[in-house]
């Protein structure tokens, strides 16, 4: 009878111990859903800093489109910056140019806390864990970091492309500016209903 007890005792803890497992595998699950879903809508930074969001965007043959733009804490865009770029650079590259652009506009508008989103993992992972390196990224990078010394704060983001449309556009619309002049604070109409959308329709 004893050795009956034991047993059933024994069975209903291994239940428990599943049960356990996998509540605890489902709460896993729904985080990462979750963080994958956050990650991939813009969302507003907090009231005291500006988010800026870069991209670029490569045309064989033609060359290197950057897109910028600044938003505050309401959605609402502060300035933007297209530029073009003649030559046909690497993605990397260009990514990370587009971040030296933002923060180089950042600095001469006096922005002393800001967010810094980007699209590119690679991109925003070797910002995160910056070490020297010798590579032209790198010195991109080390150029960036020159820049925001001056800032009070500074952010790293990483989104996912959905949730970085306006930049996307900006950096497409390069290649279409009347002149090789980069325009600065100009949004153009047929995106703003684009910016509106990333930074109401979606997560606060």
């Amino acid at each position: 009878m004893d050795w009956i007890l034991k047993h059933r005792a024994c069975i209903e803890g291994m239940s428990m111990a599943a049960r356990l497992l996998e509540h605890k595998e489902g709460k896993i699950a729904h985080y990462q859903a979750e963080k994958k879903k956050l990650s991939a809508q813009w969302t507003r930074p907090s009231a005291d800093f500006l988010k800026l969001n870069v991209d670029a965007s490569i045309v064989q043959g033609t060359g290197t489109g950057i897109g910028v733009v600044f938003r505050d804490s309401d959605g609402q865009i502060i300035t933007s910056l297209t530029r073009f770029y003649p030559d046909e650079m690497v993605v990397e590259v260009a990514e990370v140019i587009a971040c030296r652009d933002g923060v180089s506009l950042a600095k001469r508008m006096g922005i002393k806390k800001l967010v810094l989103e980007m699209d590119s993992l690679i991109v925003f992972n070797k910002i995160s864990t910056y070490s020297s390196d010798l590579s032209y990224v790198g010195n991109v990078i080390a150029d960036i970091f020159d820049i925001i010394s001056s800032f009070d704060s500074f952010k790293p983001s990483y989104v996912r492309r959905i949730g970085n449309n306006v930049a996307h556009l900006l950096a497409r619309y390069a290649f279409s500016a009347s002149s090789n002049e980069p325009p600065i604070g100009i949004v153009p109409e047929h995106m703003l209903s684009a910016a509106n959308l990333e930074a109401f329709a979606l997560v606060l």
